[in-house]
């Protein structure tokens, strides 16, 4: 049943960091908690969650599959948890629990505007281990203050739009594993976070999926690219070798300018909006130097089929490199195949506009905003039922329209919105997150809300996907008697 009451709790919310830069983007935050296990255990169950994205680890092992936890939603109304059976991850004797945590949607950059510190400022943690013994016993190993932290890992940015900045130079060896000396570590810092918005997750898990291996190209202007010869939402595995410092930079982008050479010109913000002046699908990995390393990012993720490499050491070949495509795993329930390559070719491109825009949030495009645009996801709706089954993951992201409805029945354009700071602090601070479109700021904002088309989503989709499926939940769910609703 997980944790159904908030009084199931007894774990507190811990954070990592002391202070930061709120305009800078901030390293990787890492705790660790060394516990006990008797001999005797029958079941163990964790149930994490956290403010920002997570991956756990038990006894140096990466505890889930998962990417991106706990997922996209209106946090300060619906955080999502995890529950995961860890049993087999223990043993008699010491154990360690080690978490990382990244920017993710918390405070990223997120909508057209590349806008951070949406929600809060600090990354932070909620977790309980619930250790069950032969005898009947139990045990709680909940996060506190007793949790050990550091921002000194390897993980200097953690931005998924942005990208990362990894430093091979600075890997802790055997952090998250028993006998590691966590010299300079501090204690994490407990903090009042609420727990009244917790609820079990019901997304869809994100997670690696088809895998693409590359052309090495170079360009007329002498540049080496990678083709994977398909645009996706994911990641580039890198394996290389050399000089510790070297620092081999890594663009991602989904076209050739008409020359040939590399560009993000495309993705780039349009006419009549300040253009990206801080790196943006970029990843950065600086070498150790001890042989032959491998890179995978965590955090980050990007729209692209090519890839600019520069600083890249030694002859570049294609076996060192590896695109996964990343999405929510709906299943696979539809195909048509045709006599005619361009039908097929059409269809071909249905599907992955699916599987590249359906990341927790059905976003408008998977580089420049990654925004949940509620008219970009009406539209699609019945098709990606063609091609997938999407309900669990439609029945989840409604609930975020619904949980930032307005008091009188306007739907936000986009949700969770990017339009506008949650954080009250960051837009009392920055003015309003929609300075960037209007002077008006969030006056003019919320005036901007609803549009037809837009709005009217929190209708179409639940009967568009009540007519695919045939389950009413997911109309009760936007019927329902306005309980929740209040919008930010």
């Amino acid at each position: 049943m997980g944790l159904i009451a908030e009084s199931d709790w007894e774990a507190k919310w811990i954070e990592p960091e002391e202070d930061v830069d709120y305009d800078s983007y901030q390293p990787a935050g890492y705790l660790r908690k060394s516990f006990q296990v008797k001999e005797g255990l029958v079941r163990a169950r964790a149930y994490f969650t956290a403010h920002g994205v997570y991956y756990f680890y038990l006894n140096g092992v990466l505890g889930s599959e998962d990417m991106f936890s706990p997922g996209f939603t209106s946090y300060y109304k619906r955080l999502q948890v995890q529950t995961y059976d860890v049993t087999g991850f223990l043993r008699p004797g010491e154990n360690v629990l080690g978490v990382v945590l990244g920017d993710g949607w918390w405070r990223g950059a997120l909508g057209g505007g590349s806008l951070r510190n949406h929600f809060g400022y600090k990354t932070g943690f909620l977790g309980q281990l619930e250790l069950v013994y032969a005898d009947g016993s139990r045990e709680v190993v909940a996060s506190d203050g007793s949790f050990l932290a550091t921002d000194l890992g390897p993980l200097r940015k953690t931005d998924n739009k942005g990208g990362e900045i990894y430093d091979a130079r600075m890997e802790m060896e055997g952090w998250s594993s028993p006998g590691f000396r966590a010299e300079g570590w501090r204690r994490a810092k407990e903090t009042d976070g609420p727990k009244d918005m917790l609820i079990a997750s019901r997304g869809v898990p994100v997670r690696c999926q088809e895998c693409f291996s590359p052309k090495v190209l170079v360009t007329p202007d002498g540049e080496t690219v990678l083709d994977f010869g398909q645009n996706i939402y994911g990641r580039m595995e890198m394996a290389v070798s050399g000089p510790a410092g070297t620092a081999v930079t890594m663009l991602f982008g989904e076209s050739l300018d008409k020359h040939g050479n590399f560009s993000q010109k495309n993705i780039q913000q349009p006419k009549g909006m300040p253009p990206y002046t801080e790196p943006y699908q970029e990843n950065t990995y600086i070498l150790s130097g001890r042989g032959k390393e491998s890179y995978v990012p965590m955090f980050s993720a990007h729209g692209f089929r090519y890839v600019q490499l520069k600083g890249y050491p030694g002859e570049v070949k294609p076996e060192n490199f590896t695109a996964r495509a990343i999405h929510s795993a709906c299943p696979d329930t539809g195909d048509f195949v045709s006599s005619d390559e361009t039908l097929n070719r059409l269809v071909s491109n249905c599907r992955w506009t699916g599987k590249n825009n359906y990341v927790e949030v059905p976003t408008d495009c998977p580089t420049r905003e990654r925004a949940g645009w509620l008219g970009d996801a009406q539209v699609f709706s019945k098709s990606a039922a063609d091609f997938m089954d999407v309900y669990a993951f439609m029945e989840k992201w409604t609930l975020d329209i619904r949980a930032e409805q307005y008091p009188n029945g306007v739907c936000c354009n986009v949700a969770p919105t990017t339009s506008i700071y949650h954080n009250p602090e960051e837009r009392k601070r920055k003015g309003s997150g929609f300075a960037y479109y209007s002077s008006k700021g969030a006056d003019e904002a919320i005036e901007r809300e609803g549009f037809a088309g837009w709005g009217d989503a929190c209708v179409i989709i639940p009967w568009n996907m009540y007519l695919c499926y045939g389950d009413r939940t997911i109309l009760e769910n936007m019927y329902g008697d306005g309980e929740g609703m209040g919008g930010i």
